[in-house]
């Protein structure tokens, strides 16, 4: 391990560098990111109950602490996590660290996708630490006799870290796996099919072990891995939706893309026809091996269709999605080298871009929000007889004018900002700022719902204002923005 970063060392500065860069504008923000702020605010990590308790001991680990937030060291340490992965990967796969290897590796990470990962202070280092463990764990059927039990030491850290990046393992094993056959074909010497049959299994093993020890040992409420095949067809389709929001003004560098990749994949092949290295037949097979990976890449990348419970809702589920691209560039980079250059040039300029768009957003919002709380709690504070009040929240923050107009040009950003549906996280982030407490009791809810509705409103004094109105009902503060109504009183 010595030799190896004193070796790389520039290798992986320029890698941390480079990341550093495209992560940028959700790290120096500095800006609390959904679950961050129930951890923050009551130091309860919630880890532990959803069979993750391995998250708690890397952030314990690195912390000094049962859970303070120290981001953006958190992201940063997660950067260097990257940096390694990439130059090991590239050393293992390619056999030696140049542009190209490098360049090639790091599109698993140059993903918009992954924005979203990066945005949490505590989750980010859990993420791309078991992330990480997983493309390794895919690299050690690579000539390593210890794959058995280090295959089965970086499955226990991902099956209790973070289980979505099964997925990316199963795609980074695959990947690994075609470009071993495209250089040696079936050449069965050195076992390497075997070794990923091996390695399969025992990912399946620790899957079904967990599956069946989680009700037992953790009190979350639902498994995170549950053998299931109702939902397949739904997250698929929910995948391609999320495709489609990324590419989403850009749909011809898609189709220039699938072109240019068909076109180079038969140059390859062609070249190799000429100097009989292959036979027509094959050249067939090649290409229904290779429609079945984009196949293989497109069920695993949120994590495994078949181990989830439920639909796909969060982008940072899509890790394993950057695999597409990835085996899109390595055919292109088959066929001709200065091609790839330039596709790798084009879509960093527009990961890049993305990235620091939707940084703008954030910031946007974050300053919209705090300017809201300012005038909500200017309103709340000049009203007598609420010094005890409860703060209860009956709709979503909206978003601001500027970004309502931005996401309608990108719309994958509502996704990824991911708070537009969460009313407990307004009351979450307004505990931060108003000196009062709040409460998410439901039937107090619907209870003012019903009295607000009536035909007398007994009771109910309001401000109104264009964002919010302020109501007061029985020594309680209800602030309801404009923004879908939701049913507080079903049975």
């Amino acid at each position: 391990m010595k030799q190896f970063v004193i070796k790389n060392k520039f290798n992986l500065l320029f890698v941390f560098v480079f990341f550093y860069f495209y992560y940028y504008p959700v790290i120096s923000l500095d800006i609390k990111y959904r679950d961050d702020y129930i951890r923050a605010l009551f130091l309860n990590l919630g880890w532990v109950d959803e069979g993750r308790f391995i998250s708690k001991w890397i952030i314990n680990f690195f912390t000094f602490s049962d859970g303070i937030y120290t981001a953006p060291l958190t992201q940063l340490l997660s950067l260097v996590c990257i940096a390694f992965t990439v130059i090991y990967a590239a050393q293992t796969i390619f056999k030696i660290i140049n542009f190209y290897s490098c360049s090639l590796i790091s599109l698993i990470f140059l993903n918009p996708f992954y924005l979203q990962n990066m945005s949490f202070g505590y989750d980010s280092l859990p993420m791309t630490i078991a992330t990480c463990c997983a493309i390794i764990s895919a690299l050690l059927i690579i000539q390593n006799k210890y794959y058995i039990p280090l295959t089965a030491l970086l499955t226990f850290i991902i099956i209790f870290s973070y289980q979505t990046t099964i997925g990316i393992y199963v795609n980074a094993l695959v990947f690994v796996l075609f470009i071993y056959y495209l250089q040696n074909g079936w050449n069965h010497n050195d076992k390497i099919y075997i070794k990923a049959i091996i390695s399969l299994s025992i990912y399946l093993l620790f899957c079904v072990i967990y599956k069946q020890i989680y009700p037992y040992l953790f009190d979350g409420s639902a498994s995170r891995i549950v053998i299931s095949l109702s939902n397949v067809k739904t997250n698929i389709l929910q995948t391609i939706s999320y495709i489609k929001l990324l590419f989403f003004n850009i749909h011809y560098l898609l189709y220039i893309t699938a072109v240019v990749t068909l076109l180079s994949f038969f140059i390859f092949h062609y070249q190799q026809i000429k100097t009989k290295q292959i036979k027509p037949i094959k050249v067939v097979v090649n290409f229904l091996i290779v429609g079945l990976l984009y196949i293989v890449f497109l069920l695993t990348a949120e994590g495994a269709s078949l181990l989830f419970k439920t639909d796909i809702s969060d982008v940072r589920l899509l890790i394993a999605i950057s695999f597409l691209w990835v085996l899109s560039f390595y055919i292109i980079s088959l066929a001709s080298k200065t091609l790839y250059y330039l596709f790798y040039f084009c879509f960093c300029c527009f990961c890049f871009s993305f990235s620091y768009s939707y940084g703008n957003f954030l910031k946007d919002q974050n300053h919209f929000f705090d300017m809201t709380m300012t005038n909500i709690n200017y309103d709340i504070g000049h009203t007598p007889g609420v010094s005890s009040a409860q703060i209860f929240v009956l709709n979503p923050f909206p978003l601001s004018e500027s970004n309502k107009r931005l996401a309608s040009r990108i719309p994958l950003f509502l996704p990824l900002y991911g708070e537009q549906n969460f009313d407990w996280l307004v009351a979450v982030k307004m505990s931060n700022i108003l000196p009062y407490t709040f409460s998410g009791d439901e039937r107090m809810m619907c209870q003012f719902v019903t009295a607000r509705d009536s035909a007398t409103r007994t009771g109910i004094s309001s401000v109104k204002t264009a964002i919010y109105n302020l109501y007061y009902y029985q020594n309680n503060i209800f602030i309801d923005f404009h923004t879908n109504i939701k049913n507080f009183c079903k049975k």
